[in-house]
C-alpha cells in the first residue's frame, strides 16, 4: 500500500500536467511547436519518478 502523502503528491503532479496541457491547447496559435498531452503518459512517468531507484522506461 502506498503512503497517502505519495498518492497526494502524484495527484498534484498529474493535475499540474493536465492544467499545463490544457493551457498549451488553449493557446495553440501562440505556442504551436509545443506538444503536450495529458493522456496517461504522465501517470506512468510520475509513478516511475516516485520510485526510490532508477528505471529505464522507453515507450
Amino acid at each position: 500500500m502506498l503512503d497517502n502523502a505519495i498518492l497526494a503528491k502524484a495527484f498534484r503532479l498529474m493535475a499540474a500536467a493536465r492544467c499545463m496541457a490544457d493551457t498549451y491547447e488553449a493557446n495553440r496559435q501562440v505556442c504551436r511547436y509545443v506538444h503536450s498531452t495529458s493522456k496517461g503518459h504522465e501517470a506512468l512517468q510520475i509513478a516511475t519518478g516516485l520510485q526510490p531507484c532508477d528505471f529505464v522506461s522507453p515507450y
